[in-house]
């Protein structure tokens, strides 16, 4: 195995680009499912469907039945889960948490 002296990941990402496989980033170069080819095919009605929905209808339609599918309905109790749409949100509302009571982040 050579060994790789790069500097930074993407002087990796391009030396991976060349190759048979990328193992450099989180999207595999694989074929579309059958499944996946049929939401591709839908793809100008969803994004319609969306355009004409509120974000927070689709957020609670997501929750629900991700849940759901899982078994998982206790989740769905007021209160019971944390969902945010980034992590630096997810972050700010933890340390909130941690200054305003008896919760503690783990170290």
């Amino acid at each position: 195995m050579n060994k790789l002296n790069y500097t930074d990941l993407t002087q990796h990402e391009v030396e991976a680009l060349q190759q048979e496989f990328n193992f450099t980033n989180a999207f595999p170069q694989q074929a579309q499912s059958p499944l996946q080819m049929d939401i591709i095919a839908r793809l100008s009605e969803l994004w319609l469907e969306a355009e004409q929905a509120k974000q927070q209808d689709l957020n609670n339609k997501f929750i629900e039945i991700f849940y759901t599918t899982r078994g998982l309905e206790s989740a769905l109790k007021p209160n019971n889960i944390m969902l945010h749409y980034s992590a630096s949100i997810a972050i700010w509302q933890l340390k909130t948490l941690e200054n305003s009571g008896p919760f503690k982040i783990p170290k």
